[in-house]
């Protein structure tokens, strides 16, 4: 298989196969094809004479808007309640201040599991 062809999925017919900004049709992905990306119809959808859909939406990877502001605040929140239960005087530990710090746990796993980004705010 030459090289222009591997890019094209092997299809060597000029299709989009090798396109990665253009999407399989919707039956493809449902039936888990490998979809010929041919307009109107791809080859699977005209051979099984079903509707042929693309999706003209196309998802943006990454971190959902607001997602580590929202977590930020969590954190922020969280800071504040333990810090406030720290003040000296207070008894010992409660099992609210257990759940708080299961909370806190829980939060700091989840940050880490997201990429890195500059979140310090300059003072104006």
């Amino acid at each position: 298989m030459d090289h222009q062809s591997a890019q094209l999925g092997g299809a060597g017919n000029g299709s989009a196969a090798g396109d990665p900004e253009v999407p399989s049709c919707q039956g493809c992905r449902r039936r888990k094809l490998r979809c010929s990306r041919d307009k109107p119809m791809c080859n699977h959808c005209q051979r099984l004479d079903s509707p042929c859909v693309y999706d003209t939406k196309k998802n943006k990877p990454g971190i959902k808007t607001g997602v580590i502001e929202g977590l930020n605040r969590r954190v922020e929140a969280l800071e504040n309640t333990v810090f406030d239960n720290a003040q000296p005087g207070n008894p010992a530990p409660s099992s609210e201040s257990s759940q708080i710090i299961g909370a806190f746990s829980s939060l700091i796993q989840e940050l880490r599991g997201l990429p890195k980004y500059n979140t310090r705010r300059q003072d104006l």
